[in-house]
């Protein structure tokens, strides 16, 4: 949570400041914090032009008791509206992977311990609507909903479904800053 206000404080503090600029350029690349559920990953958005933007991600959590678990993804984004509105909805798809690459052998909840730690790879893809709030060209906040498709790994607890085909919904949240 402390990490979410300091994020916050930060992207406000950038929004004052780029204000007083009197002279903006359209942004070409940003980097944003995408806020889901537990983890806070970090994405790239290059705007490919006026309402298309492409985002690639990534995330990584390590833990000692654990290992590392990765994730790495790509979403387009299309925007529905000119950039005259300083709200800007849009629908996008994604694909993602998330990789664990654990270290130890430890039990994962109720499944047979291999006598070798397993990697396991999780694929999502799904489609998204949102909205992008620009308090200026270089500042923005956005919300997402989400419908994904999940194929998970014979090995993989995540989503309940080892193995198996999952469906989920989610939302993420958005902080840009673009330059």
């Amino acid at each position: 949570m402390k990490k979410l206000t300091l994020i916050c404080l930060a992207g406000l503090f950038t929004a004052f400041s780029f204000a007083q600029e009197t002279e903006e350029k359209s942004p070409r690349i940003g980097i944003s914090a995408a806020i889901q559920s537990s983890s806070v990953g970090i994405q790239i958005p290059i705007w490919l032009g006026e309402n298309v933007v492409l985002a690639p991600s990534i995330g990584a959590q390590f833990s000692d008791n654990y290992g590392w678990v990765t994730q790495f993804g790509l979403a387009p984004r299309f925007y529905l509206n000119e950039k005259v509105n300083a709200l800007r909805p849009y629908l996008g798809i994604r694909a993602a992977t998330i990789m664990d690459f654990p270290t130890k052998n430890e039990e994962p909840i109720g499944l047979p311990t291999p006598d070798k730690p397993e990697n396991i790879f999780d694929f999502i893809g799904g489609i998204n609507f949102g909205g992008e709030y620009f308090f200026s060209n270089r500042f923005s906040v956005g919300l997402e909903v989400q419908a994904n498709i999940i194929k998970s790994d014979e090995n993989s607890i995540r989503f309940g479904n080892p193995g198996g085909i999952n469906f989920n919904t989610g939302a993420l949240a958005l902080i840009n800053i673009y330059f």
